[in-house]
């Protein structure tokens, strides 16, 4: 990871003026960058409006657009400041990463011109947010990221960030799971069944944004504990983490509490965007303290926990792709960790584990197995997991592959050089000569046809 090039002032100087202005200048904006993207991470799960035609997607899109457009000004103003305790130049690898983020934003502007939709394709649908605007604003987001957290100690304050912007959705998860639901009702009606949604209005779209969160839950709990192998034991919690543990609290039982009021007064959406943004100040502010405070054992418990329940919303959420998605974050993450320590019996034993899952998986989808003859498909949490391999006609794996075939269907036919959509023209081609047809006989003493062979020779 590329680190920050720091100039200190030689002993018994003074700086000048201008450099002093400069760096105050540089932190002043650092701050608030580090303010705004604590903000995202905050406020865009937890952004619900209850009137609203689409109550979740289309608030967290133009949510998401705001604060990054605020963030990205507040970088762009004090960015060139001369500081000398302003990032470095990005090395080699940088370099690359940003070319192909750049690319990848280009290949969406021409997609977004080009589109037969130009502003579906600006705003995104609805229901999903998915436009040229937010795929931009999560671009800008990245060099904001990029350019103002470059160290370690930066690099764990985001995550922190990230891990407590998920604390309330989950308990709202959770909430759901039992029985206590104060959120809106989706807009969509084939996922009314399935209640656990949380903030994300679908099972799907609350999976994929905990299976992104999970490993980062586990690395950030191999961290606390490899601190503590370093030091030999658990060292004391200081006053500041324990505030920080006080405030986060606080912070996280005043967003269940907004979120929950959104379904009732509409009003009290426009106070869970700021109270993001206190939590987003408070985090800053801790991210700027000199030094990476060491992990104490009240850390470690509250990552393992946020851990355990995370991957309980994924199970209770009954999300297929999810699930799958989770245990091979999980696998893939707790193998590279075992590898680092050299716990070959402990990665034996998960290796196992992992099979039998897999085993027990497979054998809850065949309809002779011993497995599937113990009724098992018929829990609440096991039914659709026993429904991966279900390839009836009209089942959502059956119009899976059916979509996967007509796209590689498409692409084996644009290699040929032939039609991607055999018959299309042929069709168009009838029923505006059809069409035309009909536009001759209503028109008196026209009976030559002109329309009609005019709109065949447009189509051919």
């Amino acid at each position: 990871m590329p680190t920050v090039s720091v100039a200190r002032p030689r002993a018994g100087t003074h700086e000048r003026p201008a450099v002093a202005g400069a760096r105050r200048t540089w932190d002043a904006s650092r701050t608030l960058a580090l303010i705004g993207v604590f903000s995202v991470m905050l406020s865009v799960p937890l952004a619900v409006l209850g009137d609203a035609s689409g109550p979740y997607d289309d608030p967290k899109a133009w949510t998401l657009l705001i604060l990054a457009t605020m963030t990205g000004l507040a970088w762009f103003l004090g960015r060139d400041t001369g500081s000398p305790d302003a990032p470095s130049r990005p090395d080699v690898a940088s370099r690359v990463i940003r070319l192909v983020v750049l690319v990848g934003l280009s290949w969406t502007v021409l997609t977004t011109v080009t589109s037969v939709a130009p502003m579906q394709s600006l705003l995104g649908t609805f229901g999903r947010g998915m436009g040229l605007l937010t795929i931009g604003s999560a671009t800008l987001l990245f060099f904001v990221i990029q350019s103002q957290c470059r160290t370690l100690h930066a690099a764990r304050s985001l995550i922190d960030g990230a891990l407590l912007g998920s604390v309330p959705v989950c308990l709202l998860a959770f909430g759901q799971a039992l029985g206590w639901d104060p959120l809106p009702k989706p807009w969509d009606p084939a996922v009314r069944m399935l209640t656990v949604r949380s903030t994300f209005g679908t099972h799907i779209f609350l999976g994929s944004y905990l299976v992104v969160l999970i490993p980062l839950a586990m690395a950030r709990l191999e961290w606390a504990l490899r601190q503590r192998a370093a030091s030999g034991g658990w060292p004391t919690s200081t006053r500041a983490q324990w505030r920080y543990a006080v405030a986060a609290t606080v912070w996280v039982v005043g967003a269940v509490f907004l979120v929950a009021s959104v379904s009732r007064s509409s009003l009290m959406w426009w106070v869970v965007i700021p109270w993001g943004i206190v939590g987003a100040t408070m985090l800053a502010l801790a991210a700027r303290q000199d030094g990476a405070p060491i992990d104490s054992a009240l850390t470690a418990w509250c990552l393992a926990g946020l851990l355990a329940i995370q991957v309980l919303i994924v199970i209770l959420s009954r999300g297929r792709g999810a699930f799958l998605g989770m245990m091979v974050g999980l696998s893939v993450t707790a193998f590279a960790f075992l590898v680092r320590r050299r716990a070959w019996k402990t990665l034996g034993g998960s290796l196992l584990f992992l099979v039998g899952l897999v085993v027990f998986l497979v054998l809850l989808n065949l309809s002779d197995s011993p497995i599937a003859s113990l009724g098992l498909s018929d829990l609440p949490l096991l039914s659709r997991l026993s429904e991966i391999a279900d390839m009836t006609a009209q089942s959502p794996g059956w119009f899976r592959v059916q979509v996967w075939r007509g796209i590689a269907d498409g692409w084996r036919r644009q290699l040929r050089g032939e039609e991607t959509f055999p018959g299309l023209w042929r069709v168009r081609n009838r029923d505006s000569a059809s069409r035309a047809r009909s536009l001759d006989d209503q028109v008196p003493g026209n009976g030559s046809g002109s329309n009609a062979d005019l709109a065949s020779s447009l189509y051919r």
